[in-house]
């Protein structure tokens, strides 16, 4: 047969396939037809009604590929589950539906170390998922989580089954596959999580094994959870969260690149335990901005938002090693009676190594005189702070405090305001302890006090190894009193 006859029959296949799933599943306008398995074959818009678990097979029939160098075994990609497009497909799930309302094949079976076809050059026990996908879709999980679900505002009842005392049912859509793929997902009123992403890789073994899996263009619109990337070396793209209890975005697998997101509406909106790679990212709307935790060493973000005073805790909280965050920008919230202690960046005690540069301002106006903030929190060693940013009206912030014996640090600020304190070194020990090449160089405009010395007073006593510019001028005990008070 040649090929163009081949071609023509292929597409006669095609077509006939579309035209009897259309007859299985096809739906008068607002009405629903049930849906208990998935197929390979495009969804047609609709509202498909599931009352159990979906499973994305391991394997897609029709595609076969020969075993490849040292294989044994032939293999196939894992499954697709595909709508017609993310608006129009919708995969509304009954509350009767637990544990996961879509999930790969052999989601939660596989271990590390027995991956995808671990074995295919033996004896071939361990079963493989390569490449499922899934894409343009919308599912509802039926969840009925209310607007700003994080907390208690004055009329929610305690507890609150809509809010903050959710009960998990079923998390969203949750893969183990190597190389899954997921293109135009929107999530809604998940009650759990609303997308898992595990991955073992399988290595050179098969055309259809991936190193890592990919996400782009990832929609969630309330859910317990966000995304949770656990896999190694994920790609996220254009991925944006809102209406979350808990934590939007949540990464611990290392390696893992983000560009473009925005996470706002969560106790936390974005969470990462393993080092990632990102840029462009947009988290605010949340009690912790971004939390880099430990096991995060050598997270690097370039391009971080936190939002327009609308984190009430911290916009930024850096508690690994080796971090560094370019391009910071963002508003403070200032402290109030509901939220009293709120910084823009604060670095946890014990860590080495972070560099953060960018601008930060204090959210003060006319209205709030006496209103308190800090810019960022100093702790640790051979640290690299350049900021700039200030506040547009008098108040009693503070744009840098440092706690505790910083040493062999480098921190510059550029900045303008009235009132409060440009630098507070009054909880750094400084005056006792040698500073080990500390370098603070101050220009500001404006009338805020400059510094506020060890021990809280206005007169220089910092020890040995600690030097301060302020306005371009080397400060010592002969510069008394500093300038700019």
């Amino acid at each position: 047969m040649c090929s163009s006859h081949k071609r023509v029959l292929q597409a006669l296949s095609r077509a006939l396939s579309i035209v009897i799933f259309q007859m299985l599943f096809a739906q008068p306008a607002g009405t629903a037809k049930p849906l208990d398995q998935v197929t390979s074959i495009v969804l047609p818009n609709g509202i498909y009604e599931c009352n159990r678990t979906l499973v994305i097979p391991r394997q897609r029939l029709g595609v076969l590929a020969p075993a490849p160098y040292l294989g044994t075994q032939p293999s196939t990609p894992g499954g697709i589950l595909r709508g017609q497009d993310q608006f129009g497909t919708v995969l509304r799930f009954g509350p009767g539906v637990t544990g996961q309302l879509i999930k790969t094949e052999l989601y939660g079976e596989r271990q590390p170390g027995n991956s995808a076809n671990s074995k295919s050059l033996g004896s071939g026990a361990v079963k493989s998922n390569l490449s499922a996908s899934a894409c343009d879709l919308t599912i509802d999980g039926g969840a009925e989580i209310r607007a700003y679900p994080w907390s208690y505002p004055k009329w929610a009842p305690k507890p609150d089954p809509h809010g903050p005392d959710f009960p998990v049912r079923a998390d969203g859509l949750c893969t183990d596959s190597d190389g899954f793929v997921g293109e135009h997902l929107r999530f809604f009123q998940i009650p759990g999580t609303a997308l898992v992403v595990k991955s073992y890789p399988a290595g050179a073994i098969s055309p259809f094994g991936s190193a890592f899996p990919i996400l782009n263009y990832i929609y969630v619109t309330g859910a317990v959870n966000g995304v949770n990337v656990q896999a190694t070396d994920a790609k996220l793209s254009h991925v944006y969260i809102t209406g979350i209890i808990k934590d939007g975005l949540i990464v611990s697998g290392p390696g893992t690149y983000i560009e473009n997101d925005h996470v706002w509406g969560a106790d936390r909106a974005a969470v990462f335990t393993a080092p990632v790679f990102a840029r462009d990212c947009y988290h605010e709307a949340a009690r912790i901005g971004t939390d880099i935790m430990g096991g995060a060493d050598g997270t690097r973000i370039d391009g971080l938002h936190i939002g327009p005073g609308t984190c009430w805790e911290r916009g930024l909280r850096i508690g690994a090693h080796g971090c560094t965050i370019a391009n910071l920008n963002g508003t403070v919230l200032v402290e109030s009676q509901e939220h009293p202690d709120s910084a823009g960046v604060e670095i946890m005690p014990n860590l080495l190594h972070e560099v953060v540069t960018g601008s930060l301002v204090i959210g003060a106006d006319a209205k709030t005189p006496d209103a308190t903030a800090k810019g960022l929190i100093l702790r640790g060693n051979r640290q690299k702070i350049d900021l700039k940013g200030g506040w547009n009206s008098p108040c009693k912030a503070t744009f840098v405090r440092v706690e505790g014996t910083v040493t062999g640090s480098t921190v510059e600020i550029r900045g303008t305001g009235d009132g409060g304190t440009v630098l507070d070194l009054s909880a750094s020990n400084l005056n006792k302890v040698d500073g080990a090449g500390n370098e603070f160089k101050i220009k500001w405009g404006g009338s805020a006090n400059r510094v506020i010395y060890p021990g809280g007073g206005n007169v220089y006593n910092l020890a040995p190894g600690t030097q301060l510019w302020i306005d371009g001028q080397l400060q010592s005990a002969a510069t008394l009193p500093p300038t700019g008070t």
